[in-house]
């Protein structure tokens, strides 16, 4: 599949579908920081978020921005990378499995 990403797209176009795919999962991350902290208030922090809940929430909405920005201008684009990190579900439930 990378072969055939690399081989029919161009620079810009690789670089854009890195960004969609990379960048809900720091979203997914930092939302992470705010659920983690709801549910386990417990637990001991190793590191300080610095200006929580407002940085973060701030890059929440960043990302979100980013993101739709990118699918309004880009649709097609957006949907077959969309398409592409959601085949990867079924392929990691597979592996899973296969894990034991």
């Amino acid at each position: 599949l990378g072969v055939v990403f690399v081989a029919s797209r161009s620079f810009a176009e690789l670089a854009d579908g890195f960004v969609v795919g990379i960048w809900p999962f720091y979203a997914l991350a930092v939302a992470a920081v705010f659920v983690l902290r709801r549910r386990r208030p417990e637990l001991e922090r190793p590191y300080r978020v610095v200006g929580y809940p407002v940085v973060p929430l701030l890059f929440l909405v960043a990302s979100i921005y980013l993101l739709g920005s990118y699918a309004v201008t880009t649709p097609w684009t957006f949907a077959v990378n969309v398409a592409v990190i959601a085949a990867g579900a079924p392929i990691y439930a597979l592996w899973l499995r296969r894990q034991g």
